[in-house]
């Protein structure tokens, strides 16, 4: 499988590259998110952090709440597997607030 992340990461790249070609920037946040999703599957935790901080920016700039809390979710969830469990509290209470916000019930609740 970790072959096919690995794949997955390379097309994403394209992907992102053709859509900051033609100004999407909901696009390129979208794959900067699923490039963030799988390095932190592979392990990859800072490059993981790094990519889902430029995405979260990204949903900010643009207004997209929910793409914004699910960066801070997986960011949070990086901070409780490093150990870094104060820090990861305090993400996923700002995810848990934008969820709410946004009415996503079920992200609310895994933010518990």
């Amino acid at each position: 499988m970790l072959g096919q992340y690995k794949e997955a990461k390379v097309m994403l790249d394209q992907a992102k590259k053709q859509f900051e070609e033609i100004g999407s920037r909901l696009g390129t946040a979208q794959c900067l998110q699923h490039m963030g999703d799988i390095s932190c599957k592979m392990g990859q935790y800072e490059e993981a952090k790094i990519l889902l901080e430029q995405a979260k920016k990204q949903f900010e700039e643009i207004g997209d709440r929910l793409g914004d809390a699910q960066c801070l979710y997986v960011l949070g969830d990086i901070r409780q597997i490093l150990g870094q469990y104060e820090e990861a509290k305090v993400i996923l209470e700002q995810a848990k607030k934008q969820f709410e916000e946004s009415g996503s019930r079920l992200e609310v609740a895994q933010c518990l």
